[in-house]
């Protein structure tokens, strides 16, 4: 989800049943890690963040986006229920507003929900060429 207002969350965000609040993360920090239980996700008001997978049987992570203001990170765990299925990192000084649901439903993020399809997607695509490219390289 990307919106152009200003850095300001998007509508759906605003009225949300969920607890809101900024957090400040320094270049090099990591916000989640690949496997960690997902209780919230992170709009980005300023700065980046790098998205990048682990697997087993490759020796460098796969990187998977590098997202910036007015996106969203962590939403694909939170909204699947699933662990986190990325390690996402500062790549700069980064500004966000945590989105942790609480005891309140994610069922007025339908709109994420789309988007956590479709990058879901994309990794297991990024996934399964990086092993292609490992295997021609054994």
């Amino acid at each position: 989800m990307k919106v152009n207002n200003g850095n300001q969350l998007p509508a759906e965000l605003l009225g949300a049943p969920v607890r809101k609040r900024e957090r400040h993360f320094g270049a090099g920090t990591v916000l989640m890690r690949q496997g960690e239980i997902a209780a919230s996700m992170y709009f980005i008001v300023s700065g980046r963040v790098l998205v990048e997978r682990h697997e087993p049987n490759l020796p460098d992570p796969i990187v998977l986006a590098e997202l910036g203001p007015g996106q969203v990170v962590g939403e694909i765990g939170v909204l699947t229920g699933q662990p986190r299925s990325a390690t996402v990192t500062a790549v700069d000084d980064t500004q966000t507003i945590e989105l942790r649901a609480g005891t309140a439903s994610w069922k007025p993020f339908s709109g994420l929900r789309a988007i956590a399809g479709e990058r879901t997607e994309a990794t297991r695509a990024r996934i399964e060429a990086a092993r292609r490219r490992q295997r021609g390289k054994d």
